[in-house]
C-alpha cells in the first residue's frame, strides 16, 4: 500500500522552500550586483585601452570630451574612440551632430547597471584634462594644463574615467554629456552617479588601474581630497 504525503509533511515542505527562497534571493540579487560592476570595469578597461592607442597615435593627446573638442577642430572622446572599438571611423566632422551608434550608446558606452537604453553615456571624461592655461575659472591648478598623459604629476592619483549619474539633460543621440565639470565650481553638483554600484562606482585613474570606491574618497572638501584635479591628486 503507498503512502503519499500528509497535509503537515506538505506544507513543511512548502515552508522550507518558502524559507530557502527568502534567504537565497538576497544573496543571488547581490551576485547579479557583482557581476554587472565586474562588467562595468570591463568595459572601463576597454575604453582605457582605446585611449592609450588613440595617444600613441597622436603624440600622447588624450582625446577632448565635448567641454573642448570643437574649440580645437577635433572629435569628442565618445566618436573618436569609435575606430578603436571596432565600430568603424565616425564619418562625420567635429562640427556636426551626427550619432554615435545605439549599439555603442547601449553597449560599451553602457553599464549593465544604468538602465537607461538612450543617447546619453553612462560614463564620463574629467574635463580637468580639457583645460587649457588661459583658463580663468576656480581650477586651482596654478595655471597648468594636462592635455598628455605624461604631463599629469600624479597618474596613479588622478581619476581620468568615472561614471555619470543618470538625471542628466538629453539633446539628441550625439550624447549631451560626455565629461564631468562639478568639481571647480562649488555652486555645481558634480555629475558623479555616487552609489551605482551599492556603495560606490568605477573610476578609472590615468595610469590605467580601475577602482570600486565611494565618491566621498574621490573628492572630500572637508578633508582636502580631489583625485580630480591633476595639480593636487595625491
Amino acid at each position: 500500500m503507498r503512502r503519499g504525503f500528509t497535509l503537515v509533511e506538505l506544507l513543511v515542505v512548502i515552508a522550507v522552500i518558502a524559507l530557502l527562497t527568502v534567504i537565497l534571493l538576497p544573496v543571488m540579487a547581490q551576485a547579479r550586483q557583482r557581476t554587472r560592476t565586474v562588467s562595468c570595469a570591463g568595459q572601463l578597461r576597454q575604453i582605457d585601452l582605446a585611449v592609450r592607442t588613440y595617444a600613441d597615435d597622436y603624440n600622447d593627446y588624450l582625446p577632448r570630451c565635448k567641454h573642448s573638442a570643437k574649440r580645437f577642430h577635433v572629435l569628442p572622446w565618445g566618436k573618436v574612440l569609435m575606430h578603436y572599438v571596432g565600430a568603424g571611423r565616425y564619418p562625420g566632422t567635429y562640427y556636426d551632430n551626427g550619432n554615435i551608434p545605439d549599439s555603442l550608446f547601449n553597449g560599451l558606452y553602457r553599464c549593465p547597471t544604468d538602465r537607461r537604453r538612450d543617447g546619453r553615456f553612462s560614463y564620463g571624461k574629467n574635463a580637468y584634462f580639457d583645460l587649457e592655461p588661459d583658463y580663468d575659472g576656480n581650477t586651482d591648478t596654478n595655471g597648468q594644463a594636462f592635455p598628455r598623459i605624461s604631463q599629469s604629476p600624479t597618474p596613479g592619483a588622478t581619476i581620468l574615467f568615472g561614471e555619470l549619474a543618470e538625471a542628466q539633460p538629453m539633446n539628441n543621440n550625439d550624447g549631451s554629456l560626455d565629461h564631468f565639470m562639478g568639481f571647480y565650481w562649488p555652486e555645481l553638483t558634480p555629475e558623479v552617479d555616487q552609489l551605482r554600484h551599492g556603495s560606490g562606482s568605477n573610476y578609472l585613474f590615468l595610469d590605467g588601474h580601475i577602482v570600486l570606491m565611494a565618491f566621498s574618497d574621490t573628492f572630500n572638501v572637508s578633508k582636502n581630497i580631489n583625485k580630480w584635479n591633476p595639480y593636487i591628486a595625491q
